[in-house]
């Protein structure tokens, strides 16, 4: 059960005081994000299927958002579409499948959480898992191929 903010501050909190700090914790996510290291082999994948084959970024994320911190990290230049909050996962690969007219079969969702399984799993593509080494296992019992990192992925790419 989740506490309101004002419980856990133990005072009144105010409207004005409640959008200053829900800004502030936006800023301290998108710092953290934007300061975090890419996913090892994730620079070289992307370098490697560029211009290849279409990529896509499917997330909870709000796009404007999300769309800026791609951009700061200079990696917005690898993607065909960004998909953001509001477009839900599923709805982004629908998408994506659209514009490009390949096959919903043919189609790699990588994702690093269930809700990416479930995604690529109403959308009806494949699906590849990236779990975190020190992570816990959100997909046990799907089947699906799981990987540590993109170079994991490269390999299968190659193959």
């Amino acid at each position: 059960c989740a506490l309101p903010i004002s419980d856990i501050l133990r005072r009144p909190l105010d409207a004005a005081e409640r959008a200053t700090l829900g800004i502030r914790y936006g800023q301290l996510v998108r710092d953290a994000v934007l300061a975090c290291p890419l996913v090892d082999g994730a620079a070289e994948l992307l370098a490697s299927v560029h211009g290849r084959v279409p990529l896509f970024v499917a997330s909870a994320t709000p796009e404007a958002e999300l769309v800026d911190i791609l951009t700061r990290r200079r990696l917005a230049g690898y993607f065909d579409r960004v998909f953001g909050h509001p477009t839900s996962k599923a709805d982004a690969v629908r998408a994506a499948q659209a514009a490009t007219g390949v096959p919903m079969e043919a189609i790699v969702f990588v994702g690093d959480a269930r809700s990416d399984y479930d995604a690529a799993l109403a959308a009806g593509c494949r699906f590849i898992g990236r779990q975190a080494p020190e992570g816990g296992a959100p997909f046990s019992g799907t089947g699906v191929p799981v990987v540590t990192d993109c170079r994991q992925i490269m390999e299968w790419w190659k193959a």
